[in-house]
Parts: structure tokens; C-alpha cells; sequence
């Protein structure tokens, strides 16, 4: 397996997500649902999440983190009545850290690579997409867990040519 091919196959992946429609609905209090078709939430939610990035771009970036780290993060800005202003992914990926406390509440430590204290988010703070996890919350990367199967396969042969 070739890295360059990996790469094209997320971004295939990515690009195709990034393409498709994204259609916004509140559930009203009876159960039933309303499409949203305009205003903040709708901008925020199908067109642009941020100042420097459309919808496309945001899904795109989602796609890439969730097969290369396992998940994606952004930090849910809002106003101070509590409305959502703006989607910010976190630039680092790599470096959002989940935990648990004792109480079993999830927390989630980011550190950036400029000397500035760890940020702390909880489960609120932050859009997340996860795939697969081993305890609810941890993500596993497809890449890193497939690298070290591959790894620990390839040991496994050298190890049985030696005995032979």
C-alpha cells in the first residue's frame, strides 16, 4: 500500500462529502420537523461556518481529520445570548486530547504549538465527529491503528523466517 494512494482516496472521499447538499430542520415541540431555509443558523450551518472557510472547505477539512485522527473538532462560538455565531475547527487535530474526570464527566484538552497554556473544552464547547472509539470518546485512527496492524504483521514474518 502506497501513502500517495491513501491520500488520494480521502481526498476523493472528502471532495465527494464536501459536494453534497446540506439541507437545515429544527423538530418543533409536537415531534415534526421545519426546513430552514434562511437566516443565521441557516448561513452558519450550510454555507459558511466561519469567515475563512465555506461549507465545502468545512466538510472537506471534517472528512480528512476523521480518517486521518479519527475525529474532527471545532470550537462552537457564540454570542452572549447563546446563539451559534460561528464554527472554528481546531487547527491541530492532532493535539485535542479527550479525558474523563472522576465524576465520568468527558473533557477534551487542546494544546497549540505556540507556548500558550492547554485549552479546556467540554462536550458542549465543541462540535465533534467521531468513528470508531474504544471507550466512548478516545478516537482511533484508521491509519495509525491499520500502520501498526501492517507493522506488527511484518514483525511477525521476520520473526517466523528466522526460526526456519
Amino acid at each position: 500500500m502506497r501513502l500517495e494512494t491513501v491520500f488520494t482516496c480521502i481526498r476523493d472521499k472528502s471532495e465527494t462529502v464536501g459536494r453534497i447538499p446540506i439541507k437545515l430542520y429544527r423538530k418543533n415541540s409536537d415531534g415534526t420537523r421545519t426546513r430552514i431555509k434562511s437566516g443565521r443558523e441557516y448561513k452558519i450551518w450550510t454555507q459558511e461556518p466561519n469567515d475563512y472557510m465555506g461549507m465545502t472547505n468545512f466538510l472537506e477539512y471534517l472528512v480528512q481529520s476523521c480518517e486521518t485522527t479519527g475525529a474532527f473538532y471545532a470550537y462552537i462560538s457564540e454570542n452572549t445570548r447563546g446563539n451559534v455565531m460561528e464554527l472554528i475547527p481546531l487547527r491541530y487535530q492532532q493535539l485535542v486530547v479527550p479525558n474523563m474526570d472522576l465524576n465520568g464527566k468527558v473533557y477534551y484538552t487542546y494544546t497549540t504549538n505556540d507556548g500558550k497554556p492547554s485549552l479546556t473544552f467540554g462536550n458542549d464547547d465543541l462540535m465533534i465527529v467521531k468513528l470508531t472509539t474504544t471507550d466512548g470518546f478516545t478516537p482511533v485512527s484508521p491509519l495509525s491503528f491499520n500502520a501498526g496492524m501492517l507493522n506488527g504483521t511484518g514483525g511477525t514474518d521476520g520473526t517466523w523466517h528466522n526460526f526456519h
